[in-house]
């Protein structure tokens, strides 16, 4: 869950949402916020925690997958 911010995928390099996150005590914790990116408009600030997109809980193999799956421009919450 993206706290009810959306972030829109960047059709540029493919499926990202413009940030970097890390794996932290289980939990997938934002630590870089690309400047001008869908997540920085989005309000998505470093040390947000990424719970799930679109509905579903994510964890770092899940977060991949999912990424991997979408399409550059799909807007995800």
């Amino acid at each position: 869950d993206l706290g009810g911010k959306r972030a829109q995928l960047n059709p540029v390099k493919g499926a990202t949402l413009g940030i970097t996150v890390t794996k932290t005590q289980g939990k997938m914790v934002v630590t870089q916020v690309l400047a001008g990116s869908s997540a920085a408009k989005a309000g998505i600030t470093t040390q947000d925690e990424i719970i799930a997109i679109d509905n579903v809980k994510v964890d770092a193999e899940s977060y991949d997958k999912i990424l991997k799956k979408a399409k550059p421009g799909q807007q995800v919450k």
